[in-house]
């Protein structure tokens, strides 16, 4: 591994996909859907360990039937399984519709055993074979467990809590006490199965750390849509937009796994935009200060930079008056990686400065949102708490205990921070719903909020 990190190494078991080139979509049909099944089935690439899931369940409705008396399953694990077999080739399980501890079902559905953890057997499913590969719930099942974060629905469970799978995801938002032999799946009463007809993730895209762009004094917001163009949004300076319209400056960002606005990182005077792909490989974009670029074809600035499951500036963190990065792995280790002011790094192998960050579901920076002129970094629980962690100017953290400053974000499927994007002098905060309503908080300049409901300030962020 080479450039920006050095001699950071993670080994891990890795699932390869199997069919890369097939489109990610997925019928809303139960009988073609489990029609697709059966035939992998036949086919060797599908099969179920467990008595009684493809004969009672999947069969019946194959052939355009209810399952067996007591059966109950919910379509949308369906289509898990059939993207599942769409993106690896192969898939194996075990339980698909166990029966319940304490819940009485009459007549019980014809499978075996008792799950220890269901409120309702027909959306769980227990994985054991995917690609080839065992996979057990831990540290060698997070590539699943990152393909399955795209598309399960908000409130998913998944892996189990015990086998090294602590990771922070955005859609899987909590771990299952069980045996290291499989990986456990249960999704909510409701949300959509996520597939590639479905525009979400235009919404991952959004640049982390928005800044003025286009040389007016206001800060703008980068967007990637799924055909890969990258286009900006003019900012008035008083929280709302020039246009409503982007305006379009690139082609082929799709590629781009994680993009970062860190605003001026190349010491030229204007704001710039980094890039990383899905291999790791991390390019910087100078801008030209007119809304363009200075070099299209950026510059490639560091390696493996996919170790990290967050990456995002906080401007100035160590107080060298110098633009920084900071990456969060998924064992929760937070490091820093301080720029040397001319598109480049001090260090390329960063400098820790926090752990147990994997517990967050999001974590980014504002700048300086305490009002203490030190950048700092808020961060997202599983149940929505924002937390705001106060950095001393020094690369380290005035509080490192955090103080707690909102709740229900995780009503958010993305957010970033804009700077100041009222034109008060004070950091703000941008959010969009799974709706795709885009909505700003107003920092009040001292650790808090101008109002906490919210402006919304655009829609159709999906």
């Amino acid at each position: 591994m080479l450039g920006a990190l050095g001699a950071a190494i993670i080994c891990t078991t890795t699932i390869f996909p199997g069919q890369p080139e097939q489109a990610r979509a997925v019928s809303g049909n139960p009988q073609v859907l489990a029609q697709t099944l059966m035939h992998a089935r036949a086919q060797g690439r599908f099969d179920s360990i467990s008595y009684g899931v493809v004969s009672q369940i999947i069969a019946p409705v194959a052939r355009g039937e209810a399952p067996a008396a007591g059966c109950r399953l919910d379509i949308r694990v369906f289509q898990i399984l059939v993207l599942t077999l769409n993106e690896y080739g192969s898939l194996f399980i075990s339980d698909l519709l166990r029966s319940c501890p304490g819940v009485l079902q009459d007549p019980p559905c014809p499978t075996s055993y008792t799950s220890p953890h269901c409120s309702d057997p027909g959306r769980a499913v227990d994985f054991v074979r995917v690609g080839g590969t065992r996979i057990t719930g831990g540290s060698g099942s997070i590539p699943f467990l990152r393909f399955l974060d795209s598309i399960v629905p908000r409130g998913t469970q998944a892996g189990q809590s015990g086998c090294g799978s602590s990771i922070s995801l955005e859609y899987i938002t909590s771990r299952f006490a069980d045996s290291c032999d499989h990986l456990h799946l249960a999704i909510p009463t409701s949300g959509a199965v996520r597939d590639g007809s479905t525009p979400d993730s235009v919404l991952a895209k959004l640049a982390i750390g928005t800044a003025d762009f286009n040389g007016d004094g206001s800060s703008d917001v980068f967007r990637i849509v799924t055909t890969g163009t990258l286009s900006y949004y003019q900012g008035d300076g008083q929280g709302s937009w020039l246009s409503l319209a982007g305006i379009s400056i690139g082609s082929s960002w799709d590629g781009m796994e994680k993009v970062v606005a860190p605003g001026d990182f190349s010491g030229d005077g204007a704001s710039d935009l980094i890039g990383i792909t899905t291999d790791g490989t991390m390019r910087i974009y100078p801008g030209n200060a007119a809304g363009g670029w200075a070099n299209a074809g950026g510059t490639v600035i560091g390696n493996g930079w996919n170790v990290f499951t967050s990456v995002f500036s906080p401007g100035d963190f160590n107080g060298d008056r110098r633009v920084d990065i900071i990456g969060v792995r998924p064992d929760g280790m937070m490091s820093l990686y301080s720029g040397n002011g001319s598109g480049g790094w001090t260090s390329p192998t960063g400098q820790m400065i926090g752990s147990g960050w994997g517990h967050f579901t999001k974590v980014l920076s504002p700048g300086d949102f305490s009002g203490d002129a030190k950048a700092d970094v808020l961060a997202v629980t599983p149940a929505g708490a924002l937390r705001l962690y106060t950095g001393n100017g020094s690369g380290s953290w005035a509080d490192p205990r955090g103080v707690l400053i909102g709740s229900e974000w995780d009503q958010f499927i993305t957010l970033t921070s804009s700077g100041d994007f009222t034109g008060d002098g004070a950091a703000d905060v941008l959010g969009i719903t799974e709706s795709g309503v885009l909505r700003l908080y107003r920092g009040n300049g001292a650790g808090g909020w101008g109002t906490h409901s919210g402006d919304q300030i655009g829609t159709g962020w999906h």
